[in-house]
């Protein structure tokens, strides 16, 4: 456990990678996470290089670390697929992962592979409850809608939508779109578009604008 102090207030490096490492082996490293609202725990993507520190696939797979009793926890490990950026919705109903059914190269995503892949739904005990398949793309950048019936994603420069009832893609924004994020009372969304040097921005819009015709009633 490594402490830090910035600006006169003490963080905790709570999952260092050496923690990571003595446990897991020297090949590991921590991926992106979400926190839990249901305990104290951290559910974190881990990364592994697949067998031997030479393999050009990475293993991918969701543990929680138990900020109590400082375990980590694996949670859905799956063999040979690629299990990565967990997020909680935002009332903790669900848990949503980037997944994959065949290893990425190192220098590439699952889609490149010609593999199943889109967004895995769980239930708070981890219970698969439905699979959101993307055949063009990944949803490594999405946002939750506050109601957690649906997600705003980026794919490819484009901001897409699309409901858990109708896994039908709506095209938003067809370019320079780089992240998303939806507003807590889901009045308001936002993103980022990148364009040439010092033209990069953030625009908000009202979701209902955003969504007018796309969106079920």
């Amino acid at each position: 456990m490594v402490e830090v102090n910035i600006e006169n207030e003490t963080t905790t490096d709570l999952i260092s990678s050496e923690t990571s490492e003595d446990i897991f082996g020297q090949y590991n490293s921590i991926g992106q996470f979400s926190i839990n609202p249901h305990n104290q725990k951290i559910t974190y993507c881990h990364r592994t290089p697949n067998d031997t520190p030479s393999a050009t696939h990475i293993e991918r797979d969701i543990y929680e670390f138990d900020l109590e009793t400082q375990n980590i926890i694996p949670i859905i490990t799956e063999s040979g697929s690629y299990e990565c950026h967990p997020q909680w919705s935002p009332r903790g109903t669900y848990l949503s992962i980037n997944y994959a059914n065949s290893l990425p190269n190192n220098n590439t995503s699952p889609q490149l592979n010609n593999s199943i892949h889109g967004l895995r739904i769980y239930d708070k005990n981890f219970n698969l409850v439905t699979f959101l398949p993307n055949v063009a793309g990944d949803y490594q950048r999405y946002s939750w809608s506050p109601d957690e019936d649906a997600v705003l994603y980026v794919r490819g420069g484009r901001l897409y939508y699309v409901e858990f009832d109708n896994p039908d893609e709506h095209i938003l924004l067809s370019t320079n779109v780089a992240y998303v994020a939806w507003s807590p009372d889901g009045q308001y969304v936002a993103y980022t578009s990148v364009g040439a040097p010092g033209t990069n921005a953030i625009t908000i819009v009202e979701t209902d604008v955003l969504l007018e015709g796309v969106r079920s009633e």
